[in-house]
């Protein structure tokens, strides 16, 4: 009995395996190296659920706006009416071009275009340039689209592969809509 207590050795001079310490430090790295590459695609998955959503809340302004009041555009100190086939052509040219750049930061400006779509929502549309897009785009169309339904959606993301210029020119200009005196 007298050499079994001689045997155990004190808590402050054990040795933990070698092992354990290593598989730890391994794990660690592999799940930080986990984490960075799930980052972007969660970031994306969110992205693509939230447009979703931004097309859903467009579709349901630009319907009940259209059939019961009459959207409006406000641009260079002119207010105007559009008209209800200028309201689908733009919500078309929108949802057909799909959600494209992730927005990172609003324009430090007043918008371009100011839309409202009565007691649905507010559109803001500045024209921003675009630096590296691989289809050799050099702007895009900054969209921030704010829901004031009861779902109170606010969003905003870069859309390229059509103007803005063009978008005003196509559904937005005076000539094709009612300027509000």
């Amino acid at each position: 009995m007298d050499n079994m207590y001689q045997n155990i050795i004190p808590s402050n001079q054990r040795k933990a395996p070698r092992g354990r310490r290593t598989l730890g430090i391994l794990l660690g790295i592999v799940l930080l190296v986990a984490l960075i590459c799930l980052f972007p695609l969660v970031r994306i998955m969110i992205h693509q659920n939230d447009y979703k959503q931004f097309v859903s809340a467009l579709s349901t302004a630009t319907y009940r706006t259209s059939t019961t009041g009459v959207p409006t555009a406000e641009m260079d100190g002119t207010t105007i009416s559009i008209q209800k086939d200028n309201v689908y052509g733009l919500y078309g040219v929108i949802v057909k071009q799909g959600p494209c750049y992730i927005a990172n930061e609003q324009p430090q400006r007043e918008p371009d275009v100011h839309l409202t779509y009565g007691i649905f929502g507010t559109m803001d549309l500045w024209d921003v340039p675009l630096e590296n897009d691989p289809n050799g785009f050099t702007s895009g169309v900054y969209i921030q689209f704010t829901s004031t339904t009861e779902e109170k959606l606010n969003f905003s993301y870069i859309m390229v592969g059509k103007p803005l210029r063009d978008i005003m020119s196509l559904y937005l200009s005076p000539e094709l809509n009612s300027i509000v005196e």
